[in-house]
Order: structure tokens, then sequence, then C-alpha cells
């Protein structure tokens, strides 16, 4: 065989490989923890920061850059 078919055929076993991996969906996703959870929580913490509380937050037009 020549050079050119054997990377063509190591081509074709990538392609289906990467495939067969997307079919079967395994992806990752973020645990729980890493949630921000619920909004209660959300303000208290900024609050603790000296941050503006999210109801605020949240009504300012845009973000401050």
């Amino acid at each position: 065989m020549n050079e050119g078919t054997d990377e063509q055929r190591l081509l074709v076993a990538a392609i289906a490989t990467v495939l067969m991996e997307e079919a079967k969906g395994g992806n990752l996703e973020p645990s729980t923890g890493r949630a921000m959870g619920r909004s209660w929580s959300i303000d208290h913490r900024r609050s603790l920061l000296g941050r503006d509380s999210l109801e605020i937050s949240r009504s300012k037009r845009s973000s401050t850059r």
C-alpha cells in the first residue's frame, strides 16, 4: 500500500471515532455545587461583599465596565 492510502484510512478512522463518541452523548456537565444558587443566596453574598443588592443590580440599564 502506498502512503496516501494509509493516511486516508487513518483519517477515516479518526472521523469515525469522533462521530461514535458524539453519538454516545456523554457530555461533561458542571456539578450542582457550582451553580449560583437561589436569588436569596446570591443577594446575601452580594451584600456581604458590600455590593448593590441583586434587585438594584438587575434593574440597571447596563453593566458597569
